[in-house]
């Protein structure tokens, strides 16, 4: 895989927003005094919050692709062509299923929660 490939896998992902997403779990955490030592479940919270952000980001930019080259985004991966489309479709799939994967290994409401806002994301973007 080429730099620019990686490079446009990471402006397609929104690698520093996906990460700054999951910043806010992990001070909840310590300012409710939950957070004192490691543990799975904010491990687990941490991937869903990231991964939702990277196929949220994806499914995004793959539906908005025609939109975005004519108004010329040069700021967005597909449309400088340093990825296919199909690989944002893919990696918004697997985003998807890597999530549903995830949360059920939550309560049933946060689980529920999860589905709703990942459906969300999807239905914006195509919206």
């Amino acid at each position: 895989m080429s730099q620019s490939k990686i490079y446009g896998f990471f402006k397609l992902i929104r690698f520093g927003v996906s990460l700054f997403g999951c910043i806010g779990l992990f001070v909840s955490g310590i300012l409710a005094g939950d957070l004192k030592t490691f543990q799975i479940e904010y491990l687990n919270a941490f991937l869903i919050v990231f991964i939702s952000a990277v196929g949220a980001f994806a499914i995004n930019d793959y539906y908005d692709y025609e939109l975005d080259k004519s108004n010329n985004r040069m700021d967005r991966p597909l449309v400088l062509e340093l990825i296919s489309r199909r690989t944002a479709l893919f990696t918004a799939i697997l985003s998807l299923f890597l999530v549903i994967i995830l949360s059920l290994f939550l309560n049933l409401v946060a689980m529920i929660f999860c589905l709703i806002s990942i459906s969300m994301f999807y239905l914006y973007s195509m919206g």
